[in-house]
């Protein structure tokens, strides 16, 4: 019974302790920077979940990231009071 892991070509000697496998020294990987996903609520009743990308303070308007992907420009009045606060606090915390 034949159980070699390589097979050298017919006429050649290949010294099966000599054989190295590849093996990379190390592997980097990167940490996921997944922003936490929010359900933002609108005076209005609507909802939107994403994340908070930025404030405006010019405009008075929060880009949020949704979840599909997608982009929105939305005014900070329109949003309820415990957003507001998020927003606040989530400003604070990036000066």
């Amino acid at each position: 019974m034949n159980t070699t892991l390589y097979s050298a070509p017919r006429g050649s000697y290949v010294n099966p302790h000599a054989f190295r496998y590849y093996r990379p020294s190390s592997v980097r990987t990167t940490k996921s920077k997944k922003k936490p996903i929010r359900i933002f609520r609108g005076l209005n009743g609507k909802t939107i979940s994403g994340f908070l990308v930025s404030i405006n303070k010019n405009d008075k308007t929060a880009k949020i990231k949704s979840s599909g992907g997608k982009y929105h420009n939305i005014p900070i009045q329109s949003f309820c009071s415990s957003d507001i606060a998020y927003m606040k606090q989530w400003r604070s915390n990036k000066k």
